[in-house]
């Protein structure tokens, strides 16, 4: 049998988006730099991501996607075509493609062929026409071993439970390290892509207190988002939590978190806070927007605990290594749930809600809860006890 290295000199991984899954797909990539250290691995993203990926061990060059929402059509076969050309000079002779649009299948019927000993192409876990109610009991695959199927297939890897599922340890923060609370770094994904090959992630890495840091310092994700709205904690829930954990805690400070979109959204809540607990508001921060990608991460990484709901942010906090409270109920935590070496703890409706998870980007006529659905069904309080627990347990093991 031919060797892997001899038969690609190169494979090219087509995953644009999201955050969340983009890191899911990294223990993958991780596996094929194990099992075949010589075959060059490429990727192709969002612009936005591109500095993110840049840090995945294993990836050698990171490609922008050329393809730009609302293009002419004579515009996007001169992207395609001047892609496939560039990554056709770069050596890439195999695809995995997690990302099975049309216009990425024709990408790789131009580059490689319809050759299934070249191509391998992610097939999602459906369960239509299953019930939320027997999803709750059924397996299910996470999406890092959906994931990784395409690639076991086409580049010979073993099974699945050999994968690393600490996900990124080269983007495991210093917990010792200073972080200012008001930093205010580049925008929210506005570093310039670029094509290269990546250096070693520049963040320390270890875990623990600062002597110079807040004891309590808590990410809140207060947004999820405009694609997928039914994932939001309501807002009025935030700021009745966050004004519970900083009355708990004098020395507390609460970090709201998030892109631009959610700025205005976090601006809110943290007024109310305020009005609710003047005294608390240099303890209470918004960086929302403010804070390129690997930033975010940093201060992800130098929080106490990390409380939000399914979307990239929690995700990229779980890579690395935060302690984590998910609030989950239109998705299944056990197939999109965040994964790394912190502690996990997945809160999600205690009521007898009968339509979660649906796994619908919006909440349909059908569903049997009012308003912002399942996820006005995880409490107040249930949501502060799983909070104070995780920073009761990381004390403990300060302490200890």
């Amino acid at each position: 049998m031919t060797p892997i290295s001899q038969k690609h000199t190169g494979v090219l991984i087509i995953r644009q988006g999201a955050m969340g899954d983009c890191l899911h797909v990294l223990p993958t990539v991780q596996q094929i730099a194990r099992t075949h250290p010589d075959l060059p691995v490429h990727w192709v993203v969002d612009k936005g991501l591109v500095p993110l990926v840049e840090t995945f061990p294993g990836v050698q060059q990171v490609w922008v996607n050329p393809f730009v929402k609302g293009q002419s059509a004579i515009d996007f076969w001169k992207a395609l075509w001047t892609f496939r050309t560039a990554l056709k000079a770069a050596g890439v002779s195999a695809v995995i493609n997690l990302q099975p649009s049309a216009k990425w299948q024709l990408l790789t019927a131009l580059l490689v062929g319809l050759n299934a000993q070249h191509y391998a192409v992610y097939h999602k876990e459906r369960l239509d026409g299953v019930l939320p109610m027997q999803r709750r009991i059924m397996p299910r695959l996470h999406a890092i071993e959906n994931f990784y199927q395409p690639a076991k297939r086409l580049l010979g890897l073993a099974n699945a439970t050999v994968l690393d599922k600490t996900l990124c340890p080269q983007l495991t923060c210093n917990k010792n390290e200073d972080f200012p609370l008001s930093w205010t770094g580049e925008g929210w994904g506005e570093v310039e892509p670029r094509s290269c090959t990546p250096s070693p992630c520049p963040l320390p890495q270890g875990r623990g207190f600062s002597t110079q840091q807040p004891l309590v310092t808590i990410g809140c994700i207060v947004g999820v988002g405009n694609k997928r709205a039914n994932r939001a904690w309501p807002p009025e829930y935030w700021q009745v939590a966050i004004v519970r954990w900083l009355t708990q805690w004098p020395e507390a400070h609460v970090v709201l978190l998030g892109g631009p979109d959610e700025k205005s959204l976090a601006d809110s809540i943290a007024s109310d806070v305020l009005n609710t607990l003047p005294e608390a508001t240099p303890r209470v921060v918004n960086v929302c927007g403010q804070e390129d990608l690997l930033t975010t991460a940093k201060r992800l990484a130098a929080c106490t605990v990390v409380v939000g709901g399914d979307t990239g942010p929690l995700h990229l906090a779980a890579a690395v290594g935060a302690d984590i409270v998910g609030l989950f109920a239109p998705t299944d935590p056990r197939r999109s749930g965040p994964v790394g070496a912190g502690r996990i703890t997945i809160v999600q409706p205690e009521d007898d809600v009968s339509c979660f998870p649906c796994e619908m980007p919006t909440c349909s006529a059908a569903c049997t809860v009012p308003r912002l659905g399942c996820m006005a069904h995880i409490s107040v309080d249930t949501a502060v006890a799983a909070v104070v627990d995780a920073v009761n347990a990381i004390k403990t093991g300060a302490s200890a």
